[in-house]
């Protein structure tokens, strides 16, 4: 069927470049990665609080910002040099995620029910 072929994505660039399949991997490695941390933070959230209204604050509350950025960020994208823009966006990334998953040592959970 030649039509079949139209629906299916074109991987030729995945076969022929390695350079590609390189970018490819590592950008899918990192949404899977921010994608297991947000989850990892709601049922944390959940874990110690029990209260399904605090999970979905937190769902909003990280939904927020991504609608905002989504919607503001396509105009901005569109005038900066990407490769600036991507250096500077990994950057504040590799800068703000030991932050944001470093533990506090020595602070206890509270008891569960």
């Amino acid at each position: 069927m030649p039509g079949r072929h139209r629906l299916l994505a074109d991987i030729t660039p995945l076969r022929e470049s390695a350079a590609f399949r390189r970018l490819w991997a590592g950008t899918t490695l990192s949404a899977v990665g921010s994608a297991l941390t947000s989850f990892a933070v709601i049922l944390q959230v959940f874990d110690l609080t029990r209260s399904p209204f605090a999970v979905g604050a937190i769902g909003v509350a990280q939904m927020v910002p991504t609608l905002a950025v989504g919607l503001l960020g396509g105009p901005v994208t569109d005038v900066i040099d990407r490769r600036k823009l991507v250096l500077v966006t990994t950057s504040c990334l590799a800068a703000v995620c030991p932050r944001r998953h470093a533990g506090r040592p020595g602070r206890r959970r509270p008891p569960g029910p």
